[in-house]
């Protein structure tokens, strides 16, 4: 009877410990891409010396990529990536979506 209770012991031990590996696994897993994601912003701010989504339209066309307004929030070259004016509804507009669409241009270059 012993014998049985401290296999059960094991197993629940190691089924725990398991977990613990798999959460950490996860967790990792979220750090790489967050630095990958970190790491394609910087290598295109290196290369375009702007913020992707908030390069200026003559800029963008310069280097092959779509053209916005140049207007507040809309690729304006302040610095700072700012929401559209549709962001009210519930998909991503303005500096945010071309933040999101540049990044990942240089994240493979």
């Amino acid at each position: 009877m012993s014998i049985v209770l401290v296999i059960i012991g094991l197993l629940a031990g190691a089924i725990l410990v398991g977990h613990d590996m798999i959460k950490a696994a996860t967790i990792r897993s979220q750090i790489s891409q967050i630095d990958k994601y970190y790491s394609a912003v910087n290598a295109f701010r290196v290369k375009y010396n702007v913020l992707p989504g908030d390069m200026t339209p003559n800029s963008a066309l310069d280097f092959g990529m779509a053209a916005r307004a140049g207007t507040a929030g809309r690729g304006d070259k302040n610095g700072s990536i700012e929401a559209g004016a549709a962001d009210a509804a519930n998909y991503v507009a303005g500096e945010t979506a071309l933040f999101l669409e540049r990044s990942q241009h240089c994240q493979f270059d």
